[in-house]
């Protein structure tokens, strides 16, 4: 799943990943780059801010009648 959170957690000696924290919010670790997240030019093929992500996210949802998808 991709979107604009970050988990937080650590792996322990059994190789077991236990999240501790949700950030449900632009900040935390998806505004650490200028140019966005590298996960935006792997998903849309151009660097991006994660408030362009989110705007082109609900315009693509908007055009396809999705936005029920993607929005609580």
């Amino acid at each position: 799943m991709t979107g604009p959170f970050c988990l937080e957690g650590v792996y322990d000696e059994n190789g077991k990943f236990t999240t501790f924290e949700f950030s449900a919010r632009i900040v935390a670790g998806t505004n650490l780059y200028v140019d966005g997240s590298p996960y935006s030019a792997l998903i849309f093929n151009e660097p991006m801010s994660m408030g362009r992500r989110i705007a082109r996210e609900i315009k693509n949802a908007s055009s396809k009648n999705s936005l029920s998808k993607i929005v609580t």
